[in-house]
């Protein structure tokens, strides 16, 4: 029965192909499609199939669809379910603002015990389910431990079919489709997204500090440490206003001129902005120290390369924003090189 329904799948999923007819069409079975996610038979990629490339069938979906993927989610803890989660947020590299907000208030708001809890130990990251979860996972996980074999070996369980999973290696990859997710709900610079994120950040494990320790840590594996300079670029730097605004240039007379003050708004985002710059004070020379010890990277090293690229990925975005904007600090001689051996 289950290489019936995988053919039947493949069949439906090159209906899909370029046909967006078909794809409005199998839009409206997406529940009945979610509710086969746990048996593997080719339901995940009719449903990237479905909503790829599609804005208005990503806006147009069913709320049971939502409802269904968190009930999937807490029977299997699989991470393809938080994979598909994501790719509902966006299309062409367009916010899909509409299901950015629902799964913000379905998940982070209504359901935040899905997500896992990260602490940091020592040197170690111990990742924490909640009782919502099937008992089948295991309890608590350290990421360290998982580093045994080497990081070549996790990594190649990351394509393997979830029953073929270790039940540790299910739980940390599924932590890293949370903090992808996290990442996305963001794109496009979603307010309601950065609220709650930045409201539950101890909660979920996403706080500016914890974040750069990890990057720092290197007990753990690149791949993730690659997802937290993302992360951080998203949730930290990302973000609106961090440019200075310019006000319209007026003449006053009289005492009134004397008397103005800042308003409590103005003052808070003086404020707002200092801390920020601050705050990236260590991460600056961090990110750069990254790239140049990245300058040597064979071909095979695979997670060594998703590191380098979320490094440079995290200076892009520092120097985007004016934070290197003293030269001396950051000579540009530095950086055409370093990129130039890495290339």
């Amino acid at each position: 029965a289950h290489a019936v329904i995988t053919d039947i799948y493949r069949v439906v999923r090159s209906a899909c192909k370029g046909d967006t007819a078909n794809k409005a069409l199998l839009a409206e079975h997406t529940a009945l499609f979610s509710a086969h996610l746990e048996a593997d038979v080719g339901s995940y990629e009719v449903l990237l199939m479905v909503y790829s490339n599609s804005l208005d069938l990503l806006d147009s979906m069913d709320r049971t669809v939502f409802l269904e993927q968190i009930e999937c989610i807490r029977r299997t803890c699989n991470p393809a379910s938080i994979n598909l989660i994501i790719e509902t947020c966006k299309s062409n590299d367009q916010a899909s603002i509409k299901n950015q907000d629902r799964w913000v208030k379905v998940i982070l708001e209504d359901a935040p015990d899905i997500i896992l809890e990260a602490e940091i130990r020592g040197d170690d990251l111990v990742l924490q389910r909640k009782g919502s979860f099937s008992s089948g996972t295991s309890p608590e996980v350290s990421v360290k431990s998982l580093m045994c074999g080497g990081e070549e070996v996790l990594l190649s369980y990351e394509e393997e079919e979830l029953d073929l999973m270790p039940q540790d290696v299910r739980l940390f990859f599924y932590y890293m489709s949370c903090l992808k997710l996290f990442e996305h709900l963001l794109y496009g610079r979603n307010e309601y997204a950065h609220r709650i994120l930045r409201t539950r950040k101890n909660q979920f494990g996403i706080s500016y500090e914890q974040l750069e320790a990890l990057i720092r840590m290197d007990t753990m594996p690149f791949i993730l440490r690659a997802r937290c300079c993302r992360l951080v670029c998203s949730l930290y730097i990302d973000r609106d206003p961090l440019e200075t605004i310019s006000l319209p240039k007026t003449k006053l007379w009289g005492p009134t001129a004397a008397s103005l003050t800042p308003s409590a708004e103005a003052q808070e985002r003086v404020t707002q902005q200092q801390s920020t710059i601050a705050l990236f004070q260590e991460l600056k020379p961090l990110a750069l120290e990254i790239v140049k010890n990245m300058e040597r990277i064979r071909l095979h090293e695979v997670s060594r390369e998703r590191f380098a690229v979320g490094a440079i990925h995290l200076v892009s975005h520092l120097v985007s924003f004016g934070f290197y904007h003293d030269f001396s600090t950051i000579p540009p001689t530095f950086m055409v090189s370093q990129f130039k051996d890495m290339a």
